[in-house]
């Protein structure tokens, strides 16, 4: 952080961690209206590797392509976004924020055929269905703080664990 006072730092902090938690609220209830106004009109999320994998440019393309995918659609309020489950690095410059740390997915399988309300079959109760890593810029807009963009890498793999090392290496206290 900049010659910012402490709490300024702890107040940008804060509202970033609701950000993060408004887009795990919105994403589980499938909140669309609530989701679309977490994004700035050129943010974009990169899902690689993912279903539905790729790059997503543009608040309507998140909308219409990621949050109304098929996948998403099927786990509605049937999962759990932790989208700061684990550490989380903020590094705050200003209006301008760039936040790095893991993510889960959890799914509530059917009470009777344990099936996993995603598109495959898993036998038991409560899932993580995806342990991820993520980075997110995030800017401040009109006073508020709005996702501009998002990259996401499945955790254990040589990208997820590249970036962590550079993140770990180039954290300033």
């Amino acid at each position: 952080m900049r010659c910012r006072t402490r709490p300024q730092g702890l107040q940008d902090e804060n509202g970033l961690r609701a950000l993060l938690s408004k887009y795990g609220f919105s994403a589980d209830l499938h909140l669309r209206d609530q989701y679309r106004d977490l994004f700035t009109e050129d943010a974009y999320i990169d899902i690689a590797g993912r279903q539905p994998s790729g790059m997503f440019e543009g608040r309507d393309a998140i909308v219409e392509g990621f949050f109304e995918g098929s996948h998403l659609r099927s786990m509605t309020r049937h999962c759990q976004h932790h989208t700061y489950s684990g550490p989380t690095v903020f590094q705050i410059e200003g209006d301008e924020d760039v936040s790095e740390g893991d993510s889960i997915v959890s799914v509530m399988s059917h009470r009777e055929t344990r099936q996993v309300r995603t598109n495959h079959t898993i036998h038991a109760a409560l899932h993580v269905t995806s342990a991820n890593y993520n980075r997110w810029t995030i800017r401040r807009v009109d006073r508020k703080w709005k996702i501009s963009g998002r990259m996401n890498w499945l955790l254990g793999t040589e990208e997820a664990d590249e970036v962590f090392a550079t993140t770990l290496a180039t954290w300033n206290d």
